[in-house]
C-alpha cells in the first residue's frame, strides 16, 4: 500500500489502496462523514439512483436510512457504537434488488488509527450468489418434502443396525405408527432386499398388511444408509389367492361338464379329441386327429384363426385360462358357434399342457340374439304393449304401458286387461271385441280406458291373436295408445299459435281473429267496440339499464294489471316488443272509453317492484272506434297507431284518431321505408357547418350535417327525417354512417394538410343510451384513423336528463379516450343543471333561440349572458348557434362568445364548397 490512511483525501480522488479493494468501499471519519470512495461504491450507488458525486461529505447513517428504508434495523446503532470505539467492527446483512436482477450485500465495518486520526472503513460485499444458491436448495428441500409427503410409495431410511431416521407419511400409514414412534427405533427388514421381499405387518387394530419392499444403499446427512421402498400388496395377493381357488373349481366344473374335450401336447403339437368334439366339427369317426397348427387354420378362418391362436397363445405364455366364443367351419362347411375353454398346465413356470371344452351354442347365439332384439324392441316402443297367455292374463307389460296407466308390472301380471275397464254409459266396453277376438286374429280401435290413479283416458288399441304351429291360441299381444296426449298435444299447439310464449296474452294471430269477429258484429248489429295502442315510454331504456329479464318481469306484470280491470269479452293482446293492443267490445258511448283508458294510464304508472328495485312507467295511448262504419282490422290498428304517435308528439297520455293523425301515420311510414332504401342505396350525403373564432374568422372546428336528396321528392329536410328514423328505429344506421363519414373526410382534409379543428357530430339519445355506442366509435376511428382527439360528439341537453350510470359510464368511457362532448341547444331543456358539474362536457352551444332575439330582446340577451357566466365558471367553451346578423356577432362578442356558426359566415356546405372557402373568414364589422 503506497499510501497511508492519514493522507488528505481528496472529494474527486480515492486513495490508491481503496480503490485497490474488489468490493464497493467507503471511508468515514469518526463522525460518520464519507471521506473518500472508490470507483466500484461510485457505479454502485449511481446505478441505484444515486447523486453524481456518490455522497462524498454526506453523513453514511443518512444515505443508509433513504436507501435501505425497511431494512436499517439497529445498523444505525451498531455503527454508532463503531464510530464510538464501543465495538471494533461490525457485520451485517440486507437486500438491495434493482428492477433487472435480486442483489443481497454484506457490510462490514471497521475502526482503525492511523496517526492520532480515527477511521472506518466499509466494504460492501457481493453475497448474491451465495443467498441465491442457499434460496435454490432450500426450495429442492421444500419441493422434495412435497414429493416424499404425497407419493402413494413408503420410504423409509436406514443407518447401523436398522435404525429408522426417517419415514415419509405413507411409511407411517403402511407400518402402524407416527413418525415419532418410528424415528429411533429398530426396523427389522432384511437388508439387502435390491430383487424384493415379501413382508407381513400387523398394525395395531388393523387387518395384517403384506409389504412388498426394496432397498438401495444411500447417504443420509454425509452417513451410509439404506433408503427402503414399502410397497402394499395387500389386495393383490388376496386378488391372487381368490384367482387360484377359481381355477380349482373351474379345472373340477370341467371335468364332469358334458361337452366335447381336447388336450394339446406343447412339445410335440399334437392333439387329442374326444368323440363329441369329432362330432361338433363334423369330421370322419375314422379321420386321424391333426396336429395344432394345421388344425387351427382347417377350422378357423379370417378373424376367427386370428382370435384364436392370439387367445391360446397367451393362455400358453401366461399360464391362465383361456375362455372365449368364437366362430369356426366344420368339415361340411357349416359355420357354428363355438365356446372354447383352455386349462394351461405347468412345470416349473412353464406350459406343457393345455386341457380344454369344446361346446356348440350356435343355438344359444341365435336366441340371444333374437331375444336382444325383441327385448330391445319391446323396451324401446313408446306404445304400451300388453302380453296375455291363451286364459287373458297378463304375463308381460312394457315401461310403456307403465307409464301410460300409473300400474306395474307386478301389479298387472297374473290379471286380464279388464283392469284397465271403464264402463262408459253406453255399456260395457271391453267385453265386445275379445268376444270378436275369439272369432277373428285382430281387433283395434278408439275404446275409453281408466288409469290406476281412476283418470279416464281414451285409447286406441291394437289387438292380435298369437297361435303355435298347429293353430292352437298361445298368447295375445294388444298395443295401446294413449291419445290423451295427442289431444293434449294438439291444445297446446293452438295455445301456442294464439298466444304471446312470454306473457301469456293473446299474439297477433288471436287479436286479429277476435277483431275480425268485432267488425263483422258492428256491420251487422252497429256495436261500438274501440281498438288502443298501448306503447310503453322508455321500456329500451329499461332493458338496456336492467336488462331483458327485468324488461320481460315488466311486462308481465303490467299486462296483469290491465287485464285486471278489463270486461270478459275485452281482449288484450301483445302486438310485439313493448306495444300492448287492446280491444274493448259493447261500447254504449266512443266516449266511455276515456275513463277506461285513465284507469289503465294509473295502473300502468302505479310504482312497480321487481326484486329488490322499484320502478315507475308511463305509457302513451291511441284509440281508434269502430262499428257500423265499412274499417278493416288493418285499417283499425292503423288508426290507433296513428293515434299513439300523435299522442307522443303532443305530450298527451293518450289521443284519440283525427284524419290528421292517418295522414301524419301514413306519411311516418312512407318516408320510413324511403329512407331506408336511401341507406341502402347510398342517396344520403354530408353537408359541413364552419365553427369559427368570432375575433378573428379563424375555423375552429365543422358540424357535419345529414342532408338526403330524393330522387322523385328532392331534398328532404332533417326536420322531416330525423325523427322519423327515430321512430323507426333507423337513428342507430343513420348515425353509424353519419359518424363514418365524417370521420373518414376529417382524415382525408388533414392528410391534405388543412387543420380545420375538430369535427363535430350529433348523436341522438337513442345511440346515447345503446350499449353499443363505444364499441361503434372505437370501430370507426380505427377504420378511419382520426385521431380520437379531432371529434367531438355533440349531445342534446334532453337526453341528458337526469342521466343513468350507463350513460355517465359512457361518456367518461369516451373523454378518456380524448373525445371532445358538447352539449347542443343548450338552455332549450326543462331539466335541473345539476347534472353539469358531473358530467365530462367541454362546450355548451347556445340555441339558436336565444340568439335571433339579439341584441334588441333584453330577455334573451340576459339568458345569453347567464350561459357565458355559466360556461365560465365551469370551466366550458361556449359556441353561439344561428349567427345570421353582423348585429348579433357584434353583440355576442361585447357578451364575451368568442365561437360561433351561422349563415353569417357559411351555410352548411358541400366538401367541394368547404374546401373553396378561404379561411380566416373575413369577420364583419358593425358601424356603430
Amino acid at each position: 500500500m503506497t499510501t497511508s490512511p492519514s493522507a488528505t483525501f481528496g472529494a474527486e480522488r480515492a486513495p490508491p489502496w481503496l480503490e485497490a479493494l474488489p468490493e464497493s468501499a467507503v471511508l468515514l471519519n469518526e463522525s460518520g462523514t464519507i471521506l473518500a470512495v472508490n470507483t466500484l461504491w461510485r457505479a454502485f450507488a449511481l446505478a441505484k439512483g444515486g447523486a453524481s458525486h456518490a455522497y462524498l461529505g454526506e453523513n453514511y447513517l443518512g444515505v443508509c436510512q433513504s436507501a435501505l428504508v425497511d431494512e436499517i434495523g439497529d445498523l444505525s446503532h451498531q455503527l454508532e457504537n463503531v464510530l464510538k470505539g464501543a465495538s471494533h467492527s461490525l457485520e451485517w446483512e440486507y437486500s438491495c434488488h434493482s428492477p433487472l436482477e435480486r442483489r443481497w450485500f454484506r457490510l462490514t465495518a471497521t475502526r482503525f488509527q492511523d496517526q492520532d486520526r480515527i477511521y472506518v472503513l466499509v466494504i460492501h460485499h457481493d453475497i448474491s450468489h451465495r443467498r441465491l444458491t442457499d434460496e435454490t436448495a432450500k426450495a429442492r428441500e421444500q419441493q422434495l418434502e412435497c414429493v416424499l409427503a404425497h407419493t402413494r410409495e413408503g420410504l423409509v431410511v436406514i443407518q447401523g443396525q436398522g435404525i429408522v431416521r426417517y419415514a415419509n407419511p405413507r411409511a407411517c400409514e403402511l407400518l402402524g405408527d407416527s413418525q415419532e414412534q418410528l424415528i429411533g427405533q429398530n426396523l427389522s427388514i432384511p437388508l439387502p432386499s435390491s430383487t424384493g421381499h415379501i413382508i407381513e405387518v400387523k398394525p395395531a387394530g388393523e387387518e395384517p398388511r403384506t409389504l412388498e419392499i426394496f432397498a438401495v444403499q444411500s447417504e443420509w446427512e454425509s452417513d451410509p444408509a439404506w433408503l427402503v421402498h414399502l410397497h402394499d400388496i395387500t389386495g393383490l395377493v388376496a386378488a391372487e389367492r381368490a384367482l387360484k381357488e377359481n381355477k380349482d373349481l373351474l379345472v373340477r366344473t370341467n371335468r364332469v361338464a358334458r361337452v366335447g374335450g381336447w388336450e394339446t401336447v406343447m412339445s410335440t403339437g399334437e392333439l387329442r379329441w374326444t368323440s363329441v368334439t369329432r362330432e361338433i366339427l363334423e369330421v370322419d369317426p375314422t379321420e386321424p386327429v391333426p396336429p395344432l397348427d394345421e388344425a387351427l387354420p382347417r377350422f378357423y378362418k379370417g378373424e376367427n384363426y386370428e382370435q384364436i391362436r392370439t387367445n391360446l397363445q397367451h393362455a400358453i405364455d401366461h399360464g391362465v385360462t383361456a375362455d372365449f366364443d368364437t366362430q369356426l367351419q366344420t368339415g361340411k362347411g357349416r359355420t357354428i358357434w363355438v365356446r372354447i375353454q383352455a386349462q394351461p398346465e405347468t412345470q416349473n413356470g412353464k406350459t406343457v399342457r393345455l386341457l380344454g371344452t369344446f361346446q356348440d351354442i350356435s343355438e344359444r347365439k341365435e336366441l340371444e340374439t333374437r331375444l336382444a332384439e325383441w327385448g330391445a324392441a319391446f323396451e324401446a316402443v313408446g306404445e304400451g304393449v300388453i302380453i296375455t297367455d291363451a286364459e287373458e292374463r297378463i304375463t308381460a307389460v312394457n315401461p310403456a304401458f307403465t307409464a301410460i296407466t300409473g300400474y306395474s308390472e307386478d301389479e298387472v301380471r297374473g290379471c286380464t286387461p279388464s283392469i284397465l275397464q271403464f264402463d262408459s254409459p253406453g255399456g260395457n266396453t271391453h267385453e265386445p271385441f275379445w268376444a270378436q277376438l275369439k272369432k277373428q286374429d285382430r281387433w283395434q280401435g278408439e275404446i275409453w280406458s281408466r288409469r290406476k290413479d281412476g283418470e279416464v283416458f281414451p285409447t286406441w288399441q291394437t289387438i292380435n291373436t298369437i297361435t303355435d304351429k298347429v293353430g292352437n291360441i298361445t298368447h295375445y299381444v294388444s298395443i295401446l295408445t294413449d291419445l290423451s296426449r295427442i289431444k293434449h298435444a294438439e291444445q297446446q299447439w293452438e295455445y301456442l299459435a294464439n298466444h304471446d310464449p312470454l306473457t301469456g296474452l293473446p299474439n297477433r294471430r288471436l287479436f286479429k281473429d277476435r277483431l275480425e269477429q268485432a267488425v263483422s258484429q258492428g256491420r251487422r248489429s252497429g256495436e261500438t267496440f274501440a281498438v288502443l295502442l298501448l306503447d310503453l315510454n322508455d321500456f329500451k331504456a329499461l332493458n338496456d339499464g336492467f336488462g331483458h329479464d327485468i324488461g320481460d318481469q315488466a311486462l308481465k306484470a303490467l299486462g296483469s294489471r290491465i287485464k285486471g280491470l278489463l270486461k270478459e269479452d275485452d281482449t288484450l293482446a301483445r302486438w310485439g316488443g313493448d306495444e300492448l293492443l287492446l280491444l274493448v267490445r259493447d261500447l254504449v258511448d266512443p266516449s266511455a272509453i276515456s275513463p277506461l283508458v285513465e284507469r289503465i294510464l294509473d295502473a300502468l304508472e302505479a310504482p312497480l317492484v321487481i326484486g329488490r328495485q322499484e320502478f315507475r312507467l308511463t305509457a302513451s295511448i291511441g284509440i281508434a272506434i269502430g262499428g257500423v262504419t265499412n274499417h278493416t282490422t288493418s285499417a283499425l290498428i292503423m288508426q290507433a297507431d296513428g293515434a299513439m304517435y300523435s299522442a307522443k308528439d303532443a305530450g298527451q297520455r293518450f289521443a284519440f284518431f283525427a284524419k290528421e293523425v292517418g295522414e301524419a301515420a301514413r306519411e311516418r311510414i312512407h318516408l320510413g321505408t324511403e329512407l331506408a332504401r336511401a341507406l341502402e342505396r347510398g342517396q344520403m350525403t354530408l353537408h359541413y357547418q364552419p365553427q369559427v373564432d368570432l375575433q378573428t374568422g379563424q375555423c375552429l372546428g365543422l358540424e357535419a350535417l345529414a342532408r338526403w336528396h330524393h330522387p322523385d321528392e328532392g331534398w328532404i329536410s332533417p326536420a322531416r327525417f330525423i325523427p322519423v328514423a327515430e321512430q323507426c328505429g333507423l337513428i342507430h344506421k343513420l348515425g353509424e354512417w353519419v359518424l363514418e363519414a365524417a370521420c373518414l373526410q376529417a382524415q382525408l382534409w388533414l392528410a391534405d394538410g388543412w387543420d380545420f379543428g375538430r369535427m363535430a357530430v350529433n348523436i341522438s339519445s337513442q345511440q346515447l343510451n345503446s350499449n353499443r355506442l363505444i364499441a361503434q366509435v372505437d370501430k370507426v376511428l380505427n377504420k378511419t384513423g382520426l385521431p380520437p382527439t379531432r371529434l367531438e360528439l355533440e349531445l342534446t341537453e334532453s337526453s341528458l336528463v337526469d342521466p343513468n350510470i350507463s350513460v355517465s359510464k359512457t361518456l367518461d368511457a369516451l373523454r378518456l379516450r380524448g373525445i371532445h362532448i358538447a352539449i347542443d341547444d343548450f338552455g332549450t331543456g326543462y331539466s335541473s343543471l345539476g347534472y353539469l358539474k358531473d358530467l365530462p362536457v367541454d362546450r355548451l352551444k347556445i340555441d339558436r333561440s336565444f340568439v335571433d332575439g339579439l341584441p334588441e330582446d333584453k330577455k334573451a340577451r340576459a339568458l345569453v349572458e347567464t350561459v357565458m357566466t355559466l360556461g365560465s365558471k365551469l370551466g366550458f367553451q361556449v359556441l353561439a348557434e344561428g349567427i345570421e346578423t353582423p348585429a348579433q356577432h357584434q353583440d355576442l362578442l361585447q357578451m364575451g362568445c368568442l365561437a360561433g356558426q351561422g349563415y353569417l359566415f357559411a351555410k352548411p356546405l358541400d366538401p367541394k364548397g368547404i374546401w373553396a372557402l378561404q379561411f380566416p373568414l373575413q369577420v364583419p364589422v358593425t358601424i356603430a
